[in-house]
């Protein structure tokens, strides 16, 4: 590990790898709430390489699909 991976982690408590994926997952959240674009945009436009690995990496980070997410998300928001 890099004198800088060791430094990132020790202030930030997680990678500079880990970092960029909860990043990307972020703003494929926000587009999910925010827009109507389909998965496989919303895959690209956030870094991923295609929907699958939007999809894997998102069930592994979230605990569920980003589908079944953004149906959660827009129930909760027509709740409100």
């Amino acid at each position: 590990m890099s004198h800088f991976a060791r430094s990132y982690k020790i202030s930030f408590g997680m990678s500079p790898h880990q970092w960029l994926i909860q990043h990307r997952i972020d703003r494929a959240k926000e587009m999910m709430s925010g827009t109507k674009s389909s998965l496989m945009e919303i895959a690209i436009q956030s870094g991923f390489s295609d929907q699958a690995a939007l999809t894997r990496t998102f069930r592994h980070v979230v605990g569920v699909a980003p589908g079944s997410w953004r149906r959660q998300n827009r129930a909760m928001r027509f709740d409100s």
